[in-house]
């Protein structure tokens, strides 16, 4: 036995062969790296981009962090009042986001100099977290790898199944289904993992070679983790902390739960050498990020780790399910209760079911088992794990069993797997006991997953190693076929159910749902069915029956019928009560006060019925103006101020007789939203007020046309 002095004063692990067999695999690794990432990274802006490459769109909850970077501004953490609508928690008649502020830190450059881009930065965010998260899981397999064999060269084997692996993190799990939305809660779910991704491949670093500016880059991405989605922050703190302890105590069961590396071609396994600098930037690493929660948790609900769900807007007038849940979980969502109903709606293979209508597959009704007093707030439709990402659950068993067995002469030690696997576990409580189903909660046990699967990676790699001959070589390629057929299966289901939920579930406008079932009636006329649809006449219910498309009359509008009796306009035209119009302003003309609604001028008439009468004007005065309505001569409200004077603009009044409001855009942003069901209109005169009661529009207006191109090839293609 070497004495302890010798021991300590060594590395923590050898540094990896430097043989030319090594490098190159280690360079073939890379390339396949680098081409996988490169179309995952496009196949990811495409999807998030709704195809239309334009990373700036504005969508509705995208804008949640601008108003936070907006108020860190002005010094305070409480955003509007009213600004986040159903999300926001008042508190001492404050209003405050739940979101974590890490993502509206990173807003403050581009907001301190201009407000043009407030509400459009969700998408750049999102891309350039899925991008640190990727290179983070390349990262964390090559180390995992190199770490748990010891230096030794890749096998073609390992290459490729690293390969499959590094696919499925891209376009086949979680990560990608998160470009469904470019929204508040898939950026903050991005951020989360992203954070805990890159901090695992900083500590496998460490593990590699202990330094202490590596534990200061994994305790800062522990903090990003905790300040973007604070219960996944748990993930590399539980890493950080049990190594701290470690290194600060040297006892044993600490090097049990969190062993070293194996120490070169030998494979013998050592304790942590005891360092109090190493420990103690460990653990401050570790509660670096959870103190900053607290902090700002405390500031805003005045508990360092409490969710006040009863004074959140969506709790005042809650539906029936929230009002539920509250009273069975005692103000709260979160029960550890809810764990076995979750997990097993989280595991469970059926959660999908096939389709004749592309692409084939679609959410099925499955409720989640619901035993004793049970009861869910929210249930979205979702897919699960096990038909998204097969293969990761399958690698990452192989990994786990790997990580707790004894290891044997020969094999891959993937014991120092353990406490990534412990803190990944740790990440998964909190989407585990919230009465509340979703898809984007799965991206919290993408860390778990990842570690487990970079294990299961080298164990086949060390399996291929001991199986070299030619007379293996079946052997060899039935293990990568498998693994390619596993992976792909989980590839393109998550493919249809990232699209399928941004098209049909979240979509943040009419033309992606339209474009979705365009695209459904095309593939129908080579294979498969056209989606079914309901004819009605000019006039829909009230209250959608069924979930399901309807066309209102001879395609004054398409429709979807949502679960909560809804309906949800896809596509209307003018007839049906949306009108484009191209506006140009003549600046120079007088106008009223910004704020004020006094001498008005009249855009869009709209006479119904009888006296009902609902003229568009704008107020203001120069090249800004502000949107209003005059209901039966009654002004309303104005609504945000838009530049109207430099040019001609694209205004869509939406004031569909169907629903219960009237909604103004330029240029595609949100100018106006007005509560309240417009007239059927009989009349529409366009640039002045027919009765001639309000002034006409200083500047030229003309109608532009509103085809209905999805509803026209729907019916056509019923026949």
């Amino acid at each position: 036995m070497r004495p302890a002095a010798a021991e300590r004063s060594e590395p923590a692990v050898d540094v990896p062969s430097t043989s030319t067999e090594t490098a190159a695999g280690d360079r073939a690794f890379a390339r396949i790296a680098l081409a996988v990432g490169a179309v995952s990274v496009l196949a990811f802006t495409w999807s998030l981009t709704l195809g239309r490459g334009d990373l700036a769109q504005a969508r509705g909850f995208a804008e949640v962090f601008d108003l936070q970077a907006r108020a860190l501004l002005d010094g305070r953490l409480a955003v509007p009042e009213g600004s986040l609508g159903f999300e926001g928690f008042v508190i001492d008649g404050r209003t405050y986001a739940y979101f974590g502020i890490f993502p509206a830190l990173l807003r403050l450059p581009v907001l301190l100099v201009t407000d043009r881009f407030d509400g459009r930065l969700t998408g750049t965010s999102m891309l350039l977290a899925y991008l640190i998260a990727l290179w983070s899981a390349v990262r964390i397999v090559a180390r995992v790898r190199a770490l748990t064999r010891s230096g030794a060269p890749w096998t073609p084997t390992g290459l490729a199944v690293a390969g499959v692996l590094l696919a499925v993190v891209g376009v086949g799990s979680n990560l990608y289904f998160l470009s469904s939305g470019a929204w508040v809660y898939h950026e903050a779910s991005l951020w989360g993992a992203a954070g805990v991704l890159a901090s695992f491949a900083a500590t496998l670093r460490f593990m590699h070679r202990p330094r202490v500016r590596t534990v200061a880059a994994a305790g800062t991405w522990a903090a990003v983790a905790w300040t973007s989605r604070g219960s996944v922050g748990l993930a590399p703190s539980a890493v950080l902390g049990v190594l701290g302890l470690a290194h600060l105590t040297g006892v044993r069961w600490l090097t049990v739960l969190a062993p070293p590396p194996p120490a070169g071609a030998t494979g013998e396994t050592r304790t942590w050498p005891r360092s109090p600098r190493v420990a103690a930037a460990l653990l401050v690493a570790a509660v670096g990020g959870a103190v900053v929660f607290g902090t700002i948790n405390t500031a805003k609900f005045g508990s360092p780790t409490a969710l006040p769900m009863e004074e959140q807007v969506a709790s005042q007038d809650p539906w029936p399910e929230r009002r539920t849940a509250l009273e069975v979980y005692d103000g709260s969502l979160f029960s550890a209760r809810l764990i076995p109903s979750v997990l097993v709606q989280t595991l469970r293979p059926d959660l999908l079911e096939p389709s004749a209508t592309w692409p084939f597959l679609r959410f099925g009704d499955a409720r989640p088992p619901v035993w004793g007093d049970l009861v869910f707030d929210t249930v979205e439709p979702s897919a699960g794990l096990t038909v998204t990402s097969p293969l990761l659950l399958v690698l990452a068993v192989v990994g786990a069993v790997a990580a707790v067995r004894r290891r044997r002469p020969g094999r891959p030690d993937a014991g120092l797997l353990r406490p990534f696997l412990l803190g990944g576990a740790a990440a998964t409580y909190a989407p585990l006991t919230i009465a509340f189903i979703a898809q984007r909660y799965l991206t919290d046990a993408l860390p778990l997953l990842l570690v487990g699967a970079a294990g299961g990676v080298a164990v086949l790699d060390g399996w291929a190693a001991r199986r070299p001959r030619a007379s293996d070589a079946p052997r060899r390629r039935a293990a990568v076929g498998g693994v390619a057929l596993v992976g792909a299966v989980g590839v393109v289901v998550t493919l249809v159910v990232t699209w399928s939920f941004q098209r049909f579930v979240i979509p943040p406008d009419g033309a992606s749902r339209a474009a979705a079932i365009r695209a459904q009636v095309a593939v129908s006329r080579v294979v498969g069915s056209p989606p079914d649809y309901r004819a009605h006449g000019d006039v829909l219910p009230e209250r959608a029956a069924e979930v399901g498309l309807a066309v209102r009359g001879d395609c004054l509008g398409l429709y979807q019928g949502l679960g909560n009796g809804v309906w949800s306009p896809v596509e209307v035209s003018a007839r049906g009560g949306v009108h484009r119009l191209e506006v140009e302003l003549d600046a120079a003309a007088p106008g009223d006060d910004p704020g004020g609604a006094a001498d008005p001028a009249a855009v869009l008439d709209l006479s119904g019925p009888g006296d009902e009468d609902l003229v568009v004007v704008v107020v203001g005065e120069g090249p800004r103006r502000r949107f209003a309505l005059r209901r039966n001569g009654t002004p309303g409200p104005a609504g945000r101020s838009v530049l109207l004077g430099d040019g001609t603009h694209e205004v869509v009044v939406e004031a569909d007789p169907t629903l219960a409001w009237v909604r103004i855009t330029v240029d595609g942003d949100e100018v106006l939203f007005d509560p309240g069901r417009p007239p059927a209109a009989t009349t529409v005169t366009v640039g002045r007020d027919a009765a001639g009661e309000v002034a006409p529009f200083p500047g030229a207006v003309r109608e532009l046309p509103t085809p209905t191109p999805t509803c026209d090839a729907l019916v056509d293609a019923d026949g």
